[in-house]
């Protein structure tokens, strides 16, 4: 819908309150990408993923970033905008190929699954409560084994925020598998002790949108499933592969019940009961189908993913392969795509492409008011006096070593040196 607002503000001093993001030189429509709580703007209905049609009379859409700034700047206290609403507007994730310097995307952090295998014999069938279980004894796959509960939450960009939660299981072999993976080796069975791999079984929940993310299918990795015997007078449990009540040992992933012989890998159809197996889509697979068929490939190294997947871009990605081409940090928040195709995380994109004022040395962000004297650039509030810190906005002011000076203090400025 399209909506126009005409907003007052009683002097210069008092900030309109939002935030614009896009125009021709990023190959984005203009939008209204924050809007400060309480501001000015606010209170007239303005609201955050806006289009912004036109500014004072003249439209948007032949306009580059800055020259949208310079049309709110000209518009004095008098600030004249037509809108139409976020519905019609494209969120700055989507946009896959900018033009220029895109604007900052957020990308997706999911994980995609441990490596399990049967790690206790419990004596009592599933029965639905969680009293009904009970562990008697340890498989020696279990020595190492933990739980634990992990939840992230990614926000910043429109539509991102998504929340993730893991538990991690893993298994000395899957450390062994699962550096094999990451170096490119040939992976065999023989298995050795290593250093721990953060693989994790996935669930997506997504609240209103994107640190989304995009489940990758679901798929866990798992130590062995458990063994377990039914107990008498207990409910028994239902394979999940010949839909029948098991009577006798029983294999328990955590999710299904299978009978022993039942419990197989969906490709290759080998026994899995004391193998370590992953999950996809309520379909079991051993180690070596789950690596060439199911798993996710890095878009950069072409290697599968196991544990942590970062989606971006359209595309899957190892952490370590998703990094800032300035720092080489892992990008776990806003980043930006160069003409090169290479990323910058927030803090270097406003090193590289943004103008730090001369005073305060903050760089001038895309709404910031500014000024240009003495050959440089100031933040409005900034452009003050050398001697006596009086605002120079709007006054005549006069320069020495490329300092500003009130007419006051400009005859007396040997005084300052």
């Amino acid at each position: 819908m399209r909506r126009q607002f005409y907003i007052t503000r009683p002097d210069p001093s008092v900030p309109w309150g939002f935030r614009i993001q896009g125009g021709r030189d990023f190959g984005q429509p203009l939008i209204i990408s924050a809007v400060t709580n309480t501001g000015l703007v606010e209170s007239y209905g303005v609201r955050a993923g806006a289009r912004v049609i036109s500014i004072g009379g003249d439209p948007t859409s032949s306009m580059t970033h800055q020259q949208a700034q310079q049309a709110i700047i000209r518009c004095g206290n008098e600030l004249q905008l037509e809108t139409i609403d976020s519905s019609g507007c494209v969120s700055e994730v989507n946009i896959s190929t900018p033009v220029g310097f895109g604007p900052a995307r957020q990308p997706a952090i999911v994980t995609a699954g441990p490596l399990r295998l049967p790690s206790s014999v419990m004596q009592q069938p599933h029965d639905g409560s969680t009293e009904s279980w009970k562990n008697y004894g340890a498989n020696p796959y279990n020595s190492s084994a933990k739980c634990e509960s992990v939840v992230s939450s990614l926000s910043e960009t429109t539509g991102l925020p998504q929340t993730i939660t893991s538990f991690q299981r893993q298994s000395p072999r899957f450390n062994r598998i699962s550096d094999q993976v990451f170096t490119g080796d040939k992976y065999t069975s023989s298995f050795a002790s290593s250093k721990s791999t953060n693989v994790c079984e996935t669930n997506l929940f997504k609240p209103t949108s994107p640190k989304h993310p995009f489940s990758n299918s679901g798929s866990s990795w798992s130590k062995t499933a458990v063994v377990a015997t039914p107990k008498a007078n207990e409910r028994r449990p239902v394979c999940y592969s010949c839909k029948r009540e098991i009577h006798g040992p029983f294999v328990d992933t955590m999710k299904y019940c299978f009978c022993p012989d039942h419990f197989v890998c969906c490709q290759c159809h080998a026994p899995l009961k004391d193998q370590p197996f992953a999950e996809q889509d309520d379909q079991f697979y051993c180690v070596n189908d789950f690596v060439n068929s199911a798993a996710s490939r890095c878009a950069k190294c072409e290697q599968p993913i196991i544990g942590t997947v970062t989606l971006a871009l359209d595309k899957s990605w190892h952490p370590h392969c998703f990094v800032c081409s300035h720092c080489n940090k892992p990008l776990q928040e806003k980043f930006h795509v160069e003409d090169a195709g290479t990323f910058l995380c927030q803090e270097h994109w406003n090193q590289l492409h943004l103008t730090a004022c001369a005073r305060c040395g903050e760089p001038i962000s895309e709404i910031d008011r500014y000024m240009e004297a003495c050959g440089k650039q100031f933040h409005v509030k900034c452009f003050c006096c050398a001697a006596c810190k009086t605002p120079l906005e709007g006054k005549p002011f006069h320069t020495r070593d490329n300092r500003p000076f009130c007419r006051a203090h400009a005859f007396a400025v040997a005084l300052y040196d």
